[in-house]
């Protein structure tokens, strides 16, 4: 009887957590939910599969899970906090912009929580996720995301040289990848200046590790084939106006989003 009333407990606990849209519309406006209110930092809501909603502004809410459209309103900047968004069924779409219309305002999507057991259909917790025929489409400004280092680099210097020209501007922040099998040598920097061909970056503080710049050919002397290992680090942008991150507490306990 005690489980029992537990399990019966938890039932009316997700009931009456569960928030459904009622009409196609704007997340932001009341009257498109079923009780009349905007969705909290406890609902887990869920978008039937004949709706079409719009996000705009900041949203905090447990979980979302996407049944119809879920699409960004190009008008206004997003916040949006959830544990996990899971895109599901046929007809299931969360879309952020278009290839042809790109989005231009700053959306950032921030995964929260921590790991307590949480398997959201095989896929864990803290997660953007598409099943069964589900769609994910993201379109933020087009940018170079990932870049080679174009000569090696060594610890101390606060330049690095790229080996493509790259769109990156005074401000924005990179992450170049180790060079070793320690993946911590990996290091994050802000360019401060950038040279007038693009190529050659100055960062905000010094390097704490040697980053290298390696094209290795071999020749396999049975048959004489040869062929170009690409060993050079990689310079990534992480400056977007479409986010997508773990909450702080990520860094903190090493439970960090994903996609799947």
């Amino acid at each position: 009887m005690k489980k029992l009333l537990i399990i019966l407990h938890y039932f009316i606990t997700i009931c009456f957590a569960q928030i459904i849209p009622i009409s196609n519309g704007d997340w932001q406006n009341p009257n498109i939910w079923s009780d009349g209110q905007l969705p909290g930092s406890s609902n887990d809501v869920v978008i039937p599969s004949n709706l079409t909603i719009r996000i705009s502004g900041s949203i905090i809410v447990k979980s979302i899970t996407v049944n119809g459209v879920l699409t960004a309103s190009t008008a206004s900047d997003i916040n949006l906090q959830t544990e996990w968004i899971m895109v599901i069924g046929n007809d299931a779409l969360f879309k952020v912009g278009a290839p042809e219309n790109p989005f231009n305002s700053s959306c950032t999507i921030t995964l929260t929580g921590i790991d307590d057991g949480d398997d959201i259909m095989g896929m864990g917790d803290k997660f953007i996720g598409a099943m069964n025929g589900g769609q994910i489409e993201i379109h933020g400004q087009q940018k170079v995301s990932w870049a080679n280092l174009g000569a090696d680099v060594n610890s101390g210097s606060n330049q690095i040289t790229m080996a493509t020209s790259v769109d990156w501007n005074v401000g924005d922040e990179i992450v170049i990848v180790s060079s070793t099998f320690d993946w911590e040598e990996v290091e994050e920097r802000t360019i401060t200046a950038i040279s007038t061909d693009s190529l050659t970056l100055t960062l905000n503080n010094p390097l704490n590790y040697p980053h290298f710049s390696l094209l290795n050919t071999y020749t396999r002397s049975s048959d004489n084939k040869t062929w170009t290992a690409d060993l050079r680090a990689e310079v990534g942008l992480l400056t977007h106006n479409v986010i997508i991150q773990g909450d702080t507490n990520s860094l903190i306990n090493g439970y960090g989003g994903h996609m799947m």
